[in-house]
């Protein structure tokens, strides 16, 4: 499955960004930053547990990766001052993950993308976080247990995990307005595997 290391290779380029960018010295941006990381990571573990043909782990991680993501984006574009205060000092506050997504697209005059990945996604991302009935089949072939993913499958979460990847680099890239790293954004989006 040649997908898988295609988007092995696009997210280590992504890193390779990623770990040059400064932050700049605000304890909101900080804090942004730090959860876009997160969400680096978790673009990184999915893609290493498919490779090792985990698909119930790797799609567990679905759920925490598209939430993650969108409080970090709602926070650095939406929240106010006394929202932003309120989640960085305290469990409370977030908005649900779709109210997220809908203020985040009002900020914007991008595509809806994000709330159709949510609508898509949404019912099986809570299965596969709580180990319900999606994952349980997922690990029947035949009559023995095994990991039984879909090349269809697969391809849907490398093409998850490249979409994020490359969406919360731009995210970090604008955190620290480093002018260097849009160009090699832009030649990183330019060679996107899919």
């Amino acid at each position: 499955m040649d997908c898988i290391f295609k988007a092995r290779e696009h997210v280590d380029n992504a890193w390779l960004i990623a770990e040059k960018l400064g932050v700049l010295a605000t304890d909101k941006n900080k804090f942004i930053s730090s959860m876009l990381y997160t969400s680096m990571n978790h673009c990184d573990a999915i893609q290493v547990l498919v490779q090792q043909q985990n698909l119930a782990s790797s799609s567990a991680l679905l759920r925490p990766l598209f939430e993650n993501t969108f409080r970090a984006v709602w926070l650095r574009n939406c929240a106010s001052e006394e929202q932003s205060l309120k989640v960085m000092n305290s469990k409370d506050g977030w908005p649900s993950p779709w109210n997220a997504i809908q203020l985040i697209e009002a900020q914007s005059d991008n595509p809806k993308l994000l709330s159709k990945l949510w609508e898509i996604m949404r019912e099986n991302m809570h299965d596969f976080t709580h180990g319900g009935r999606e994952l349980a089949h997922r690990q029947i072939g035949g009559n023995i247990i095994t990991s039984n993913i879909s090349y269809s499958e697969v391809f849907e979460l490398m093409k998850i995990v490249v979409l994020f990847s490359s969406y919360v680099l731009s995210q970090l890239i604008e955190l620290s307005e480093d002018k260097d790293a849009i160009l090699l954004l832009e030649d990183l989006l330019d060679n996107q595997p899919f």
